[in-house]
């Protein structure tokens, strides 16, 4: 097995999307594209982990694996769900 280790000031970190992680029937683009049979290996992305309800496990879970630095993104539909919201 070959060892390997990261210098000490190496910061390890994820990055998501909120497509990919928070699930749910909100009404944008990748909603829209499943529907119409476009997604190649027909992902729902309604169906997903549901971050957005485990964020804290879901961060404790990546501090666990030694990762410092999280960027997520959250669905603008969520804080938007109309045009004329805001």
């Amino acid at each position: 097995m070959m060892a390997f280790k990261f210098r000490d000031d190496f910061r390890l970190g994820a990055a998501t999307a909120a497509t990919q992680i928070e699930g749910g029937e909100w009404d944008h683009n990748w909603n829209d594209w499943y529907r119409q049979g476009k997604i190649r290996d027909n992902s729902d992305p309604a169906r997903a982990n549901d971050h957005y309800a485990r964020w804290k496990e879901d961060a404790d879970l990546m501090a666990g694996m030694g990762l410092s630095i999280y960027r997520f993104g959250i669905e603008w539909a969520r804080l938007c769900p109309s045009e004329d919201t805001g």
